[in-house]
């Protein structure tokens, strides 16, 4: 499989996470992406049963009127339960996890929606992995997906320590499957977002560190010049 979205430009790409902007603020947070023309806009969407919290819904995902394609993560035990409705709601990119319950089926689903969709308006498939796991549970997917999604934080969704090793297993996902986008995702801060950066993973995810910052502006130029003066992606 060909990637099927190119992130052009140099370094990783960024996926701005949305659920760190606060809900009053969404008009002038989009603004502000696509000014800059950051390509993807991350929500993640949890649920108790995974993930011991309740987090974001396809109603988030709605909410968010934009060009960027919505990246949306699903952490929750049963994600073929909210295919259709994060479709619905404007999803680009939907990401389930090898832990969850039946992920293939989840991707099925995706497939199905894909069938009446033209190829440039796919929407793309990913799967995540967290610390825990062993990257041998990737296996059943490689060359399957759009998308693979490594995270670094725990299940706990406490920065993985050493976070070094987090930031490791990006070479070795890029290597199970050169075809695939490899992402980024949890615990980026501006004091680790160069070792990020430096992985030569496809895209980032970050959102606190920009959306909850006194100088929402000045942290999102920061984080797109660290990016783009990083070795973009061989692959």
């Amino acid at each position: 499989m060909a990637k099927t979205m190119r992130l052009p430009g140099p370094g990783p790409r960024l996926s701005a996470g949305g659920n760190s902007v606060d809900a009053d603020d969404r008009a002038r947070a989009i603004r502000l992406l696509e000014d800059r023309k950051v390509p993807l806009l991350h929500i993640d969407i949890m649920d108790d049963a995974f993930m011991g919290r309740t987090v974001g819904s396809p109603a988030l995902v709605a909410a968010f009127e934009t060009s960027l394609l919505k990246d949306v993560h699903l952490l929750v035990q049963r994600p073929a339960e909210l295919i259709d409705p994060c479709v619905a709601a404007g999803a680009g990119a939907i990401t389930v996890h090898v832990e969850a319950d039946d992920p293939m089926g989840a991707l099925a689903t995706i497939d199905r929606h894909n069938e009446d969709r033209g190829d440039g308006n796919r929407i793309l498939k990913g799967v995540g992995v967290f610390p825990e796991t062993p990257l041998s549970a990737l296996d059943p997917y490689l060359g399957r997906v759009d998308l693979i999604v490594t995270l670094g934080v725990g299940l706990d969704l406490k920065p993985w320590d050493p976070f070094a090793d987090a930031i490791g297993r990006v070479a070795a996902v890029a290597a199970k499957d050169a075809d695939a986008i490899v992402m980024f995702d949890g615990g980026v801060k501006a004091d680790n977002l160069e070792a990020v950066a430096a992985s030569r993973c496809d895209a980032v995810v970050s959102g606190s560190a920009i959306f909850r910052s006194s100088d929402i502006e000045q942290a999102l130029d920061r984080t797109l010049e660290v990016l783009a003066a990083a070795s973009p992606s061989p692959r």
